[in-house]
């Protein structure tokens, strides 16, 4: 579980066990550390690199970030249909059912 996605400054009183998703201008302790996820241990900060398909999850809404090889992602927020001069209740309740899978894959969130 991460605190928070795109971070370049490191916090000044982290706790054990907390982790950040470094943003692309680290600097400080985490200069270089660009993309990569800080866990604050007892030993002091450790780096795990980014590694295309890796996933993480977001401490503040539950989102799962995903490296895609090239950055990490927030999934995207997908509403179900409303509305519209055509209501097609099956439609409907089939995209509402597609949006609940991927919502838990972590492909998509509320």
């Amino acid at each position: 579980m991460v605190e928070a996605l795109g971070v370049d400054d490191p916090p000044v009183a982290p706790v054990i066990g907390q982790c950040w998703i470094v943003g692309t201008a680290p600097v400080g302790a985490w200069l270089g550390r660009a993309k990569a996820i800080a866990g604050w241990t007892a030993g002091g900060w450790r780096f795990q690199g980014p590694r295309g398909g890796m996933t993480a999850l977001r401490a503040v809404d539950g989102a799962l970030l995903r490296y895609d090889g090239a950055a990490w992602r927030v999934p995207p927020v997908v509403t179900p249909p409303s509305g519209g001069a055509m209501i097609d209740l099956e439609a409907r309740n089939l995209l509402q059912s597609l949006i609940e899978i991927l919502r838990g894959a972590g492909l998509a969130r509320s």
